[in-house]
C-alpha cells in the first residue's frame, strides 16, 4: 500500500513483459505508487481518467 506522499506512476508499454518488469522495479520503492500497467491506449486513458497520474512512462515499439 502506498503512502499518502507516494508519487503516482502510470506505466504504458506495447511490450507487456517490459511493462511488468518496470512495474515490479518501481513497486519495490515505497515512494512510488504504480496505478496501472497498460499495454493499450484505451486502458491507459481509462486509468488516467479515474486515477490521475503524476508521472507517466509510455513506450511504443518502433513498428507501431
Amino acid at each position: 500500500m502506498a503512502s499518502l506522499s507516494a508519487i503516482r506512476v502510470l506505466v504504458a508499454d506495447s511490450n507487456q513483459m517490459e511493462c511488468q518488469l518496470l512495474v515490479s522495479a518501481l513497486g519495490q520503492r515505497p515512494e512510488f505508487d504504480v496505478i496501472c500497467c497498460a499495454a493499450d491506449l484505451d486502458a491507459m486513458l481509462q486509468t488516467v481518467a479515474t486515477f490521475p497520474a503524476q508521472i507517466s512512462h509510455q513506450c511504443r515499439s518502433p513498428q507501431d
